[in-house]
């Protein structure tokens, strides 16, 4: 997956990252009419994301083939996603908000672990970039509430 970010958002975002995760690796170019094309490039995940899983229909050129996942298998990505969130709220050198939890932001490895994906720093949704705006934690935890609806019902 490759994010295209703005370029005032570029460090802030590769800083936030460097203590998150082993990815992603960084990109810096210029683009076919010279202007500066900055990207962070992470691992590719085979099984896409969860909204894919959940909302495609066997058949269409998009599915998954995996809108029937188990119960168990469910269980397992929602464990996933919480011990990202308990990372990124808990145990990163600061606390940090993902602001946009959703299932098109779970990422689906090889072997259906889920990661989260798209840290949005570009919209200045988290504390250290908006300058002291009122972000908390508990927007995360009620976007989880949501997830968990959207999962299993």
């Amino acid at each position: 997956t490759v994010t295209n970010l703005l370029p005032k958002s570029f460090i802030e975002e590769c800083n936030a990252l460097r203590n998150v995760s082993s990815y992603p690796s960084a990109c810096s170019s210029i683009d076919s009419e010279g202007n500066d094309f900055k990207a962070l490039i992470y691992k590719f995940m085979p099984n896409g994301d969860m909204h894919k899983v959940l909302y495609s229909t066997r058949g269409d050129e998009n599915s998954s083939n995996l809108n029937h996942i188990t119960v168990v298998e469910r269980l397992s990505i929602v464990v996933d996603v919480a011990d990202a969130l308990e990372y990124l709220h808990h145990n990163s050198q600061e606390t940090i908000v993902h602001c946009d939890l959703k299932p098109s932001n779970i990422l689906l490895d090889e072997n259906m672990i889920a990661h989260l994906g798209t840290l949005d720093l570009q919209d200045s949704k988290w504390p250290q970039v908006c300058g002291g705006g009122q972000v908390s934690t508990a927007a995360d935890v009620y976007s989880f509430g949501v997830v968990l609806i959207e999962i299993f019902f």
